[in-house]
């Protein structure tokens, strides 16, 4: 290898003000274990670097670049240019706004157009999305089948031991909310972020930002949703007559007299006797194999440079495997769940 090919790559690394970047990551690409950070006033150098490397330039909240290596020049200077994108992006605090790149705070914030998953209830969309976050979903009832969640594991015990939730600036329940309604939510985690809310966030707290007009011409949006549940698998139950075989089997295997005699085992059998010896499978009975779940959302926006308009409908219905006992009419003996939200926000 001749002298010329192999050089060092030095400099010091700025931004667009002067100012040195200090801490700034400086790498070979392609080689992860090749690489330094600038130290106090910027500086950098690599040594035995190869003429036409590449080496890459980053730094948080700043533009990453790319250099190729061509020679050795000890005042070369690499200006960093600010990230338009991750600098300007804000999160949802405790008294207003606040540049994300600022904030020191633990503080995870969503947009809803980032899940890209149908739901009927944020809750439900938490759990493994957000960091720190812990959620149960406790029961598939229809219209109870919300997760209960905790921010950083529960922080006081007795009635509110959930977290803080405000809509829009006003305390709210989460799951009264259409999921489509929603722009953003941000999760306030630690101490510092949630230090305004005193002891009723002492829990965490969850910030939703519900979706606003822009000015424009009329936007009308449609959704609809068609969701289907099954049980992939049921046990298979004993019927009377050998769950009461087995209960003889047992009782003699304890030197005890027989539960049911042999006229029990009969009636059993037959079915003669439905009211005292009944064999009953309720799980065909008064379940099926599956429902369905509907939700549709209509919304409409727009507005001018004085005043602004959001409003939507929302629909959810939820079916469940309760089967419609025959010749009870108009009552329903499935247990749905219906839901209509409407929302309107003027400014």
């Amino acid at each position: 290898m001749s002298a010329q090919s192999v050089v060092a790559f030095a400099g010091q690394v700025m931004t667009k003000d002067g100012e040195p970047v200090i801490g700034a990551t400086v790498q070979v690409k392609g080689q992860p274990g090749v690489g330094v950070v600038t130290d106090a006033d910027g500086h950098f150098r690599l040594n035995n670097l190869k003429i036409g490397q590449t080496v890459t330039f980053s730094y948080i909240g700043y533009t990453t670049i790319h250099m190729p290596v061509k020679k050795t020049d000890e005042r070369m200077r690499v200006i960093l240019s600010e990230d338009v994108k991750s600098t300007d992006e804000v999160v949802v605090v405790g008294q207003g706004t606040q540049r994300k790149i600022s904030v020191v705070g633990a503080i995870t914030t969503v947009e809803t157009k980032d899940l890209n998953t149908p739901a009927t209830s944020v809750a439900n969309m938490l759990g493994g999305r957000v960091p720190g976050i812990i959620s149960v979903l406790r029961t598939g009832e229809p219209g109870n089948d919300f997760s209960q969640f905790w921010i950083r594991g529960i922080s006081t015990f007795g009635a509110n031991a959930s977290a803080l939730v405000l809509i829009d600036g006003v305390e709210g329940n989460i799951n009264d909310l259409d999921p489509e309604d929603i722009e953003s939510f941000s999760v306030l985690k630690d101490a510092s972020a949630t230090a305004v809310y005193g002891t009723r966030g002492a829990n965490g707290v969850v910030i939703v930002t519900t979706k606003k007009g822009t000015a424009g011409k009329l936007n009308i949006n449609a959704k609809a949703n068609v969701g289907y549940s099954y049980s992939p698998r049921m046990p298979e139950y004993l019927r009377a007559y050998d769950y009461a075989t087995l209960a003889n089997e047992a009782a003699a295997s304890r030197d005890m007299d027989p539960i049911f005699n042999g006229v029990d085992l009969a009636l059993f059998k037959n079915g003669l006797d439905p009211d005292l010896h009944p064999d009953v499978d309720w799980h065909n009975t008064i379940l099926r194999d599956h429902s369905w779940n509907q939700q549709a959302h209509l919304s409409a926006s727009g507005g001018g440079q004085v005043a602004r308009y959001y409003m939507s409908l929302g629909f959810i219905n939820k079916e469940a495997l309760m089967k419609q006992a025959k010749g009870v009419t108009p009552y329903s003996t499935n247990v749905n769940y219906r839901q209509y939200n409407f929302r309107a926000n003027v400014d």
